[in-house]
């Protein structure tokens, strides 16, 4: 979850709670997934955007993403949408 200042809180996990892994997904299959991410209490008021990305485990460098929410600034990452934190 990205705010204006940065990282407001993150979420990291294997796809499916361990139980679907990457090397098991269908090209052009669509996928859903579920995750909790919790806001800090300080975190400010404002808009905020969800984002999504892979990575390699064990070197952690980030998969390439494209499409149309694919990050433009070369970010290996895709947006989900933006989300409103209020007061």
């Amino acid at each position: 979850l990205l705010g204006a200042a940065g990282s407001l809180a993150q979420a990291d996990a294997y796809p499916g709670a361990g139980q679907y892994p990457t090397t098991r997904w269908l090209i052009a299959r669509p996928f859903a997934d579920t995750f909790t991410l919790t806001v800090p209490v300080d975190a400010p008021a404002g808009e905020a955007r969800v984002i999504a990305g892979l990575y390699d485990l064990p070197t952690l460098q980030r998969q390439p993403a494209a499409g149309p929410a694919a990050n433009p600034s070369g970010e290996a990452w895709l947006e989900l949408g933006p989300v409103t934190i209020t007061r």
